[in-house]
């Protein structure tokens, strides 16, 4: 993926063609699961404008119509670097740096992230990561040593380079502990966290954490190998789409495809969604690029994955919704801000569509699209997916 895949059609771009820049925004707490009978609520207005070259129609029902200066005294080096551990921790084999930088994180991710991922290929066999709030912005990079011999070179390098690169690319952190205590309070409730860290950790720092399986959101350990294994390609998919710097139009239309590839996996029926509310103005770019929406929807439901992109999402979902099933795996809490469209699954599917979902939102996560985009492009697809379905061209 390092070079630049076509869209699957740039639907959704900013006005001015850059939009807002996702690693300098706070994130939205997570929508909860919301029932059928209950609006969707609207979002906060966002600059995505739909906008795509013409696709062919489907068959029926559709109409024509300058950095700032470092203030902070120095620190050392070796100052940046703390290791901690929590109780009660699932440890695993892999090596987990949590990076704490208030600056661009795709720079971070293009910049530390994607050469540590090619220099140590030869000895991992695992990578992923994300973007957090906890304790203050920053990344959660892991790597999983192909050999334990070899997790304290890994680390040393992950340090060195953590190191490096954040002495040569110093941010200035605007946020108070004040600012950050009412911040995690509303994520914490936001995303049900039995507890959080109300501590807001040194800026531009590494913080070697032990990396904690998350079952209650995706299962047992079978479960989590396979999630874990399709984290890998979910995140080597994001680092070659950054790779390439990226509007938010750009990453908008990638996001909206992953997850029409992604409902299309979990047998939802269009049918069965919630008819959502669209805001004026998300209802008024919908009219206006009706043809290209259910065009790409339509193509993306009944066809082969036709980009790079659109193929190596649509694999990786495949096999894990695959392995979820075989291993019957039964998550006490797989919510993300996506969850109330597993709704519309079969009923012995919902457990797996909200996995799926929820991987669907780390995706968008990684490659920087903000939380209000994020529903907004819920918003699209679900409408799209009901016109298809009123129109008779999907079931």
């Amino acid at each position: 993926m390092a070079g630049r895949a076509p869209d699957p059609a740039p639907l959704l771009r900013p006005p001015d063609g850059t939009g807002p820049r996702e690693p300098r925004r706070t994130q939205k707490p997570q929508t909860p699961v919301r029932r059928r009978d209950r609006p969707l609520p609207a979002p906060v207005p966002d600059p995505l404008l739909p906008g795509s070259r013409r696709r062919a129609r489907p068959r029926g029902g559709a109409a024509r119509p300058g950095r700032r200066p470092d203030l902070r005294p120095a620190r050392r080096p070796r100052d940046r670097v703390r290791l901690r551990s929590r109780p009660g921790a699932d440890v695993t084999a892999w090596v987990s740096a949590h990076l704490f930088h208030a600056g661009d994180l795709d720079e971070l991710i293009t910049g530390l992230v994607a050469p540590l991922a090619a220099d140590l290929a030869g000895d991992v066999d695992g990578l992923f990561f994300l973007r957090y709030w906890e304790g203050g912005p920053h990344l959660r990079l892991r790597l999983r040593p192909r050999d334990s011999r070899q997790a304290g070179r890994v680390r040393r390098t992950i340090e060195a380079r953590a190191r490096d690169h954040l002495d040569e690319h110093p941010s200035e952190r605007r946020m108070t502990t004040g600012d950050y205590g009412a911040l995690a309070a509303r994520q914490a409730r936001g995303e049900r966290l039995r507890d959080h860290d109300g501590r807001l950790h040194p800026n531009d720092g590494v913080e070697f954490v032990p990396y904690r399986r998350e079952h209650r959101a995706y299962g047992d350990a079978a479960c989590m190998d396979a999630v874990e294994a399709h984290f890998d390609a979910s995140s080597r998919l994001a680092l070659g789409v950054l790779a390439a710097r990226p509007g938010q139009g750009r990453r908008a239309a990638l996001g909206l495809a992953a997850l029409t590839l992604s409902l299309a996996a979990c047998s939802v029926a269009p049918a069965d969604l919630p008819a959502p509310t669209l805001p004026p103005d998300l209802d008024h770019r919908f009219l206006q690029r009706r043809d290209d929406l259910l065009s790409q929807t339509y193509q993306l439901w009944t066809d082969a994955p036709a980009t790079p992109f659109t193929s190596a999402w649509s694999g990786s979902v495949l096999t894990l919704r695959d392995a979820l099933v075989q291993n019957r795996c039964a998550p006490d809490d797989a919510g993300s801000p996506l969850s109330f469209m597993a709704r519309a699954a079969p009923p012995e599917r919902r457990r797996t569509a909200e996995v799926l979902l929820r991987c669907t939102h780390l995706l968008n996560n990684r490659l920087g699209i903000a939380a209000t985009a994020e529903h907004r492009l819920a918003l699209l697809a679900v409408r799209t997916l009901s016109v298809l379905h009123a129109s008779g061209d999907l079931p």
